[in-house]
């Protein structure tokens, strides 16, 4: 089967279109993911459902929706917006027709498989912290296609038989995108836990055949699960990182290796009738100029609403918060602007920065993509735990540039920084 002739293309259309409508869809207060009705309705309308599940199932359970939506997420295809303390997941409008009109039906499948694997945050998405357990992919990569291969607890190669694999979500995502196929184990009368694999027979199809081993191989997950889709180095850096660690395959040394090509060349070699060349990552974005107001709570009754021009940068916000709330910037600071808190997609205070996030000085607020009902965390002060909400409540294109920053609003009184505690508290 053809890339193009994937259902995985059309499955993800249909999710896209799911949240076209102009209000969205309503997400959990908490977590702010989908809720059980959506995921339902969802789950019915796809090819490559997931099996078993029920109306109480959170989404972690429904693989393929799971996945879609933390893809829509880190690729800006979707936006969460804050609307009367209600969260709701909207289609990006530009982003998709961009991304229709950008990228051929080949090319959205290689767009797929790298959002999934170097971009979304597994940890967040699966809970999976570590590495995966990918023996059972690359066993079954060796087996003749179409061959279906008993998935046991003992690997007994007489038999045919080979351990099941340790992520059920990660095997569902790897059979939807047409690289394997699974049969259910009929004698569970429910879905099991995630500790318990629930299929009993795999076998290797003609795509996962040619794109498997070339995955683990060439992109190995290690060195590829970049967790920035917005940034790519400069030619002088890589070639500076890779002399400096020459003859060493430490994790340092290969980390600069995936911004030298695109993901989707390694695939040209063992796919060459397919039409790829086109690339979605890294983003880029418009420079978005005017004035941002932004509403900086501490809670829902004590808040300050403050403004600053787009050319501001993120370390001004921080000033302008701490200047707001009369704290002695005395402490260190960071900025997490996407849902899952990734330290190395934050934007972080360069008096401590150690190599993972990006500093929050060189970022201006006119290149971040905010948009109005965008909602995003800083906090100060790693051990005492300041944590702010930030909403942005409007973005003013007409607006001239100006300096600074002003306070339009001061609600509830500020908490001292340090609290006077009383020797007997101590």
């Amino acid at each position: 089967m053809l890339i193009i002739e994937q259902p995985i293309l059309q499955d993800f259309q249909i999710f896209l279109d799911y949240f076209s409508t102009e209000k969205g869809i309503e997400l959990t207060k908490t977590k702010r993911v989908l809720r059980n009705a959506d995921l339902s309705k969802l789950n019915e309308k796809l090819h490559y459902e997931t099996p078993c599940v029920n109306s109480r199932n959170q989404q972690t359970v429904f693989s393929t929706i799971n996945t879609f939506f933390y893809i829509a997420r880190v690729s800006e295809l979707t936006q969460i917006k804050k609307a009367k303390s209600k969260f709701f997941l909207l289609s990006n409008a530009s982003k998709v027709k961009q991304f229709k009109q950008s990228l051929n039906k080949a090319e959205q499948y290689f767009f797929l498989l790298e959002s999934f694997w170097c971009y979304v945050d597994w940890e967040a998405a699966y809970d999976i912290r570590g590495g995966f357990d990918k023996e059972f992919y690359t066993k079954l990569s060796k087996k003749k296609i179409g061959k279906w291969i008993t998935i046991g607890e003992f690997e007994l190669k007489r038999e045919g038989k080979i351990y099941s694999p340790d992520e059920t979500s990660i095997a569902e995502i790897f059979a939807a995108f047409g690289l394997l196929e699974l049969i259910w184990d009929e004698s569970l009368e429910k879905r099991p836990s995630s500790y318990v694999f629930p299929y009993k027979l795999a076998a290797i199809t003609e795509l996962g055949k040619n794109i498997i081993p070339v995955l683990f191989k060439e992109r190995p997950r290690y060195a590829w699960k970049n967790f920035d889709p917005y940034h790519t180095f400069s030619l002088e850096e890589e070639e500076e990182e890779i002399a400096s660690n020459k003859g060493n395959d430490s994790l340092e040394a290969v980390f600069y290796r995936p911004y030298k090509e695109a993901f989707i060349k390694a695939f040209l070699k063992v796919l060459p009738e397919e039409a790829i060349s086109n690339n979605w990552y890294p983003l880029t974005r418009s420079f978005i100029e005017g004035q941002y107001t932004f509403k900086v709570a501490l809670t829902p009754k004590l808040y300050r609403t403050i403004i600053l021009d787009a050319n501001s940068t993120l370390e001004e916000l921080h000033c302008a918060i701490q200047e707001v709330y009369q704290f002695e910037d005395d402490h260190l600071y960071v900025f997490y602007t996407d849902e899952s808190r990734n330290y190395r997609r934050s934007y972080v205070d360069s008096r401590g920065y150690e190599g993972d996030g990006i500093l929050a000085d060189s970022v201006q607020l006119g290149e971040l993509g905010f948009y109005e009902g965008k909602q995003f965390i800083y906090l100060f002060d790693f051990g005492a735990h300041w944590e702010f909400t930030i909403d942005v409540l409007s973005i003013d294109t007409q607006r001239k540039p100006t300096k600074g920053f002003k306070l339009l609003e001061s609600v509830g009184n500020a908490p001292p920084q340090y609290p006077d505690y009383g020797e007997e508290e101590w």
